[in-house]
């Protein structure tokens, strides 16, 4: 997965320039700020992936059903994992 919301950037300032025009002078810091957002919400979302993942395996492999609470809140508050998102996952597992 890769950044891309940064690359709608220019449609927005056609769109939104003249009612803001901060945006046209700030095209590029908006432009960087956004991409380095979502690449790092993206690592986010990767590690943790990974690390629910993992903690599925080793409950299927205990024969258990059921991930306790503390972790996800342990994914959400170390890691930034949302917990919908795990909610999600789990539901579809």
């Amino acid at each position: 997965h890769e950044a891309f919301m940064y690359k709608l950037i220019p449609a927005l300032v056609d769109v939104m320039g003249e009612a803001y025009p901060e945006l046209v002078a700030q095209r590029s810091l908006v432009e960087k700020v956004i991409r380095e957002e979502e690449e790092s919400f993206l690592r986010t979302l990767e590690t943790g992936i990974r690390l629910l993942e993992k903690q599925m395996e080793e409950h299927t492999a205990k024969g258990e059903t059921k991930l306790e609470g503390a972790v996800a809140f342990k994914l959400y508050d170390t890691y930034g994992f949302p917990l919908d998102l795990t909610e999600l996952i789990l539901r579809e597992h």
